[in-house]
């Protein structure tokens, strides 16, 4: 009786780790959807949003070196708070 259990329950662990392995697939589509009909911004609404984070720049003392990712990762929080794409370069 105890094979039996042992084998029922092995049985249900790797049905969930099946399951659980297909989510991220799953998700994947979803996101890509989602970006899909996010809506793009503006060429003006990309400088003005830059100029912002440049600003911010200047008031955090970034280093140079870090520049262009700090502002890169500003401008696409502040796209995302706006219901926009983000984008790969800026």
């Amino acid at each position: 009786m105890k094979k039996f259990y042992c084998f029922v329950g092995t049985l249900l662990l790797s049905t969930v780790a099946l399951a659980q392995q297909a989510e991220p697939d799953q998700q994947k589509d979803l996101n890509q959807t989602n970006v899909q009909s996010q809506l793009q911004a503006s060429s003006e609404e990309i400088a003005t949003i830059k100029e912002t984070c440049e600003s911010w720049a200047k008031d955090d003392e970034v280093e140079p070196d870090a520049l262009y990712n700090y502002l890169l990762n500003c401008v696409n929080q502040e796209l995302s708070y706006g219901g926009y794409a983000t984008l790969e370069l800026i």
